[in-house]
C-alpha cells in the first residue's frame, strides 16, 4: 500500500465538518492522505467526514476512493490496532 505524507488522527470527538473540509482541501492539492482511527467511534467519525467531503469533491471534478487497512501502533507502551483509511483522489 502506498504511504501518504499527510496523516490525520481521528478521535471519537473529531468534528466531522472540519475533518471533511481538511480532507477536501488536502486532496485538491495532493493525490492521497491517510486517516488514522483508533476505536469504532473514531472510524464512524472518519466515514461521516469522507461522505461529506465526497459531496464537495464530486461537484468539483474529482472523487475520493478509500482503501482501509489495519496498522499496529504503540500508545503509552501498549500495542494497539488502528484502522487506517488511505484516501486517494480520482479524477472524474
Amino acid at each position: 500500500m502506498e504511504k501518504s505524507e499527510v496523516v490525520f488522527r481521528v478521535a471519537k470527538d473529531t468534528d466531522t465538518k472540519k475533518l471533511a473540509s481538511a480532507i477536501y482541501s488536502n486532496l485538491k492539492n495532493t493525490d492521497n492522505l491517510t486517516l488514522s482511527c483508533l476505536g469504532v467511534p473514531a472510524v464512524n467519525q472518519a466515514i461521516k467526514a469522507i461522505i461529506t467531503a465526497r459531496s464537495s469533491s464530486i461537484s468539483n471534478g474529482f472523487d475520493i476512493a478509500c482503501y482501509p487497512h489495519f496498522s499496529e501502533v504503540t500508545i503509552s507502551g501498549e500495542e494497539k490496532t488502528s484502522i487506517n483509511l488511505v484516501l486517494k483522489k480520482e479524477v472524474v
